[in-house]
């Protein structure tokens, strides 16, 4: 039997290969939403949208119901997505009402593959500078 011995200078160039091969693997460009690269990594904030005001709208019903307000204002300011099985959508939200004022509320919304949107998560009173993340959410199921 004939053993192969592979000379330093190869074992160099194939991690030099291999390396430049991670380095071309493919990578979010600058400004791009990062968590289409991680699975299930929650992307960057973005600037309120029509896709994002239409999940907020779909649960203000909900968050009357838990707040006990009827909201004259319910404005998405800038939200988050994650991709699991489906679109959590994370969202900071202006709040009005007639006796309290202005207020702020992150909200964590569930959109599946399939179906309608869900309030699944909120986050209650907050401040304007807090950022939109992922922990800390009251659960809103249905016990």
């Amino acid at each position: 039997m004939m053993a192969t011995i592979r000379s330093p200078l190869k074992c160099e160039l194939l991690v030099v290969v291999f390396l430049m091969a991670l380095l071309t693997l493919k990578r979010p460009v600058e400004g791009q939403d990062e968590s289409q690269f991680v699975a299930g990594g929650l992307g960057g904030t973005r600037p309120a949208d029509a896709t994002a005001q239409a999940m907020a709208n779909q649960v203000a019903g909900a968050v009357e119901g838990l707040l006990g307000r009827i909201f004259t204002l319910f404005a998405v300011q800038s939200y988050r997505t994650q991709v699991v099985s489906g679109t959590n959508y994370y969202l900071k939200v202006l709040i009005q009402d007639t006796e309290n004022g202005q207020y702020v509320a992150h909200l964590r919304v569930f959109k599946p593959l399939h179906g309608e949107a869900s309030l699944t998560g909120m986050l209650f009173p907050k401040m304007w500078s807090d950022p939109v993340s992922f922990d800390g959410y009251m659960s809103t199921a249905e016990s």
